[in-house]
C-alpha cells in the first residue's frame, strides 16, 4: 500500500510490521517487573506506565524500545543538516569577511565578544589533541549553539546588519520566498530542530513530541540548504519505517 506523502511529495511505502524486521523480546511477568523497576516507574512514566497491569508495563516498554530506536534512526538524518547547516554558515561568513577564518577576524569580535569563549575552548582543545587549528577543524569542533547564536538579530540589531544582512542569509538560499526578509522564520525553525535534536542526544522520550513534524522539519530546513539533500537523507533514513511501526501507548500518553 502506498500513499503520497513525506517532504514534497515524495512517494514512499507504509510498511506493515511484518515487512519491516522487528526482534520480539519474550517477557514474563518477573522480566516485565523487574526492567521496569531498573528503568525506573519516572522515566517510563511517559510512556503509559501509570495503568497498573503488567500488559500495560509491557506495551510501555515496547514503546520506549520504539523510541530508542527512532532516536538511532535520526542521527544520520540530524548529522547531514547539521553539517550541512554549519558549513553553509562557515561559507558564508568566510565571504562577509574575505577570509575563511573570520572567526579570529578584529571585526568579527567586536561585534560577538559573547562567542570568543566557544573560539577559544575548541582552539585550546584541538592544540591540546595536537590537531590543526584551521577552519575545517574549527568548524568541526564548534557546537551548534555557536552557529545558532549568528541567526540572532544580536544587540541593537548588529548580527542582522553586519552578518545577515551582509550575505548570511545566503545560507539558506532556497528558502520559499527568499532568505532575507525572513531572518526570524528561519531561525526560529532552527531554534526548535535544535531543541529536538537535544531531546535525541539527552535520551529523552520522542513519541509524544510529534516526532513526524519534527522528521519532515528536518527535511524542509535541510532543502533551505540544499534542494537535493533531503532525497538523500530520505533514501538513507529508516525514520519512515519506524514512524507505522509505532506502538500504541496507553490512553491519556
Amino acid at each position: 500500500m502506498t500513499r503520497r506523502g513525506g517532504y514534497q511529495g515524495f512517494q514512499y511505502v507504509l510498511y506493515s510490521r511484518a515487512e519491516f524486521f522487528v526482534k520480539v523480546f519474550t517477557y514474563d511477568a518477573a522480566s516485565v517487573a523487574a526492567i521496569s523497576a531498573t528503568l525506573s516507574a519516572d522515566r517510563l512514566l511517559s510512556y503509559g506506565t501509570l495503568a497498573t497491569s503488567s500488559s500495560d508495563e509491557r506495551t510501555a516498554l515496547d514503546l520506549y524500545v520504539w523510541n530508542a530506536g527512532f532516536a538511532g534512526a535520526l542521527f544520520g538524518p540530524i548529522q547531514a543538516v547539521e553539517v550541512a547547516f554549519r558549513n553553509s554558515i562557515h561559507r558564508e561568513m568566510s565571504a562577509i569577511f574575505g577570509t575563511p577564518v573570520w572567526y579570529s577576524d578584529y571585526k568579527f569580535k567586536t561585534a560577538s565578544p559573547h562567542l570568543i569563549g566557544s573560539l577559544i575552548e575548541v582552539a585550546g582543545r584541538l592544540t591540546r589533541e595536537k590537531k590543526p587549528v584551521d577552519p575545517p577543524h574549527m568548524v568541526a569542533g564548534l557546537h551548534f549553539g555557536f552557529w545558532t547564536q549568528l541567526l540572532k538579530a544580536g544587540p541593537d540589531g548588529n548580527f542582522t546588519r553586519k552578518f545577515w544582512n551582509a550575505g548570511l542569509s545566503e545560507a539558506f538560499l532556497h528558502y520559499p520566498g527568499g532568505s532575507r526578509n525572513h531572518q526570524g522564520e528561519i531561525r526560529g525553525e532552527i531554534m526548535r530542530l535544535k531543541g529536538f535534536r537535544n531531546r535525541v542526544a539527552h535520551h529523552e522520550p520522542l513519541h509524544n513530541k510529534r516526532p513526524e513534524a519534527e522528521y519532515e522539519r528536518i527535511l524542509r530546513v535541510s532543502s533551505w540548504l540544499e534542494p537535493a539533500l533531503p532525497r538523500w537523507i530520505e533514501h538513507h533514513s529508516r525514520c519512515r519505517k519506524l514512524l507505522v511501526t509505532k506502538p500504541i501507548s496507553s490512553p491519556g500518553f
